[in-house]
């Protein structure tokens, strides 16, 4: 079987590493895939920042097209449009390509690949990462949007939901359950070793007794950064030796100037020696398997995986989380054994999280007890993939 992956900026960016949820959700999906025997192909917008290139990688092939203009512009949208449709119709007609598996947080991607699907009369499955949340549209201003959105939850073959949470927004946006799937994200089981264990604590010049919280993520507002900084803050008020590293995106212009502004805070409050910045991590299970906790501060999740990636990979890699209750996260966390959830936005109860497993040793144990119990089979690739694999020859034969 010949499977497409399209989606938006699946392209690596250093030594094949690649960037955001679902980019990296595809990626391993296609790694699970090849593993089963599949041909797989990725065809993609280019990372922000990078020129249109082909990579050949061990598990496939990566061809990513540069699209020019600023990001997420109106300019650039109908570019993203144009470049990406031409460039998938001709790449699998040339490939003879059987199946093609759109992944994004946003419905009106999948528009693209079911054009396609439909004059290629192939099958189309789109992953949806992020709630469809047609409730909050006004008839009035957003008409166009909403008919724009309708259009697009009906276009596809088949959906896929990556939650729970997902999975109940696509049945209230009227759509038949003959036609939704859900199918949690890839995490891969990782395994410390002993030899490079403290790798990242050496190259920050932190102390083995330093309690480490890590914040991973883009700098936007609704992730919830500022809210970390200011619990932060006060808990190093309090007296306590804490530090936060943080590990965030490609650097654009919207990044440099919400780093300049974190920054400008963390200097202004005397935090500078407790905070640590680092670009893209090659190794993120690494560095999470040497923290105390991963701080998951969501505001909301507009645009947001709904099963963050890498509170997954905390857990795969022995990391409890403190979070959000919102979504998916919830259902991550819904036992509480293995993560504190808290409430949006609200910084004292993050302080109030963050300092119980700094001084309660038993909740620290428990917590790490809880990561271990974590039922991670569940997302393995070789489960996850076969679920892809079944669900793709179930619709091929259908077409014949």
């Amino acid at each position: 079987m010949r499977v497409c992956i399209f989606g938006s900026e699946i392209g690596p960016v250093k030594k094949e590493i690649f960037v955001g949820g679902a980019a990296v959700s595809a990626v391993r999906l296609g790694r699970a895939l090849h593993t089963l025997g599949d041909a797989v192909f990725v065809f993609s917008s280019a990372p922000r920042g990078r020129s249109s290139r082909i990579y050949k990688l061990k598990w496939g092939a990566v061809v990513n097209r540069r699209i020019p203009g600023r990001y997420d512009s109106l300019f650039y949208n109908i570019l993203f449009f144009l470049i990406s449709l031409l460039g998938l119709w001709s790449f699998c007609r040339r490939n003879k390509i059987h199946v093609i598996s759109s992944h994004s947080g946003s419905i009106f991607l999948s528009i693209i690949p079911s054009i396609i699907g439909s004059f290629l009369r192939i099958p189309v499955i789109h992953t949806q990462y992020c709630v469809i949340d047609l409730e909050r549209k006004s008839w009035v201003k957003h008409s166009f949007g909403y008919a724009l959105e309708q259009l697009c939850l009906r276009l596809p073959t088949r959906l896929v939901a990556i939650s729970h949470n997902v999975y109940d927004s696509l049945k209230k946006a009227e759509l038949s359950i003959e036609r939704l799937d859900m199918i949690p994200p890839i995490i891969p089981f990782f395994e410390n070793d002993s030899n490079s264990q403290y790798t990242y604590r050496r190259l920050l010049g932190l102390e083995h007794d330093d309690f480490v919280a890590i914040f991973v993520g883009n700098l936007k507002e609704n992730k919830g950064i500022d809210v970390l900084l200011r619990a932060f803050h006060d808990l190093i008020e309090e007296g306590y030796r804490l530090k936060l590293v943080i590990t965030t995106e490609l650097v654009h212009r919207a990044f440099c100037e919400r780093k300049k502004a974190l920054s400008e805070y963390v200097l202004k409050h005397n935090l500078a020696s407790s905070v640590f910045w680092l670009d893209i991590v090659d190794n993120i299970p690494a560095l999470l398997s040497e923290a105390d906790v991963l701080v998951v501060p969501f505001l909301d999740s507009r645009g947001i995986s709904d099963y963050p990636l890498v509170l997954l990979e905390a857990l795969s890699a022995g990391t409890p989380v403190i979070a959000s209750d919102i979504g998916g996260i919830r259902e991550i966390l819904q036992d509480k054994e293995a993560g504190i959830l808290v409430p949006l936005g609200d910084v004292e109860a993050l302080r109030k999280a963050l300092k119980s497993i700094v001084t309660n040793k038993e909740l620290k144990y428990r917590l790490r007890n809880g990561v271990q119990s974590f039922p991670l089979q569940c997302y393995g690739a070789g489960v996850v993939g076969r679920k892809y694999q079944e669900l793709f020859l179930r619709e091929l034969n259908k077409n014949g």
